[in-house]
């Protein structure tokens, strides 16, 4: 039994030098501008993505005209830029490929695939990296391809990564924003500030600055963040009367704002506290 296990490593070892071998000729049969792309399905079709892990939450994304929304393990707007990288996996050609044989999937980190890929309807399972080059074997229905390894980061960056940072929708309406000693709220039609001194340019640069708020991080509420003891919120008023409340969790080292109807963390440079938290920085801006 030892001598047979050895025999097939040797085979194995050898079957991978071989490939390998192959895809450096230039030219040869793994030229991978002469291969065939892994699929022929383009970005703009796309409308609905699944990515799933066997150790963590399966996240799905829908597209609605342009705007691609996360709608598992959160209800919230995508990062339209991370999901473009996702995407560039359709441009993956298959540098070599041979048919599936179910008792040899293990050897390629496919018997229990890393991460699983849904695009539409094409399902695409991660295995191992070639030990011997920078690709990875994929399995796509019936074939076993061997790819370029672009995609395995943004497979494996965490769902909250797919979480648009920006705290509002661009063309979310702002009617009015609370924040710890401060109400900005429509009087006589136009946003005034409870302080009664501002002028109207003030108040405007403040609601620019939440309406383009964009968190240097967004990741899933921790155990820190639970231990916080928050007791101090954000409300952000729309046009239409509906609320978003954001828990300000810490101000330094760096400024936390958590969603507690998703469970979600925004994280911002700790200098974010006082454009977001006072008029100050949005008087001094207007004065110039």
């Amino acid at each position: 039994m030892k001598l047979r296990a050895a025999l097939n490593a040797l085979l194995a070892l050898a079957a991978a030098t071989l490939l390998w071998l192959a895809l450096k000729q230039p030219g040869g049969p793994g030229s991978a501008d002469e291969q065939p792309l892994l699929t022929t399905l383009g970005k703009d079709a796309v409308s609905r993505i699944e990515l799933r892990h066997p150790r963590s939450a399966t996240m799905v994304l829908e597209r609605s005209n342009t705007r691609w929304r996360m709608t598992q393990p959160y209800a919230i707007r995508a990062d339209a830029d991370r999901v473009n990288l996702l995407l560039d996996f359709l441009g993956a050609r298959s540098l070599a490929r041979f048919p599936v044989i179910e008792g040899e999937l293990a050897r390629y980190g496919l018997a229990e695939p890393s991460s699983i890929l849904i695009l539409n309807d094409q399902r695409f399972e991660f295995g191992i990296q070639h030990p011997l080059a920078p690709n990875r074997y994929v399995r796509s229905g019936d074939t076993v391809h061997l790819v370029t390894d672009i995609i395995n980061q943004h497979l494996n960056s965490g769902v909250e990564s797919y979480v648009d940072p920006r705290l509002l929708d661009g063309d979310f309406e702002i009617a009015g924003i609370t924040v710890p000693g401060l109400t900005v709220e429509q009087r006589d039609g136009r946003l005034t500030a409870s302080t009664g001194s501002e002028s109207a340019d003030t108040v405007a640069r403040f609601i620019e600055e939440w309406r383009h708020a964009r968190a240097m991080e967004v990741r899933a509420r921790g155990e820190e963040d639970r231990n916080a003891g928050a007791t101090q919120t954000a409300r952000i008023v729309s046009g239409d009367g509906s609320v978003i409340e954001f828990r300000i969790l810490a101000r330094e080292p760096t400024l936390r704002l958590g969603r507690p109807d998703l469970g979600i963390v925004y994280e911002f440079p700790a200098e974010a506290a006082a454009r977001l938290m006072s008029l100050g920085p949005a008087a001094r801006a207007a004065q110039r």
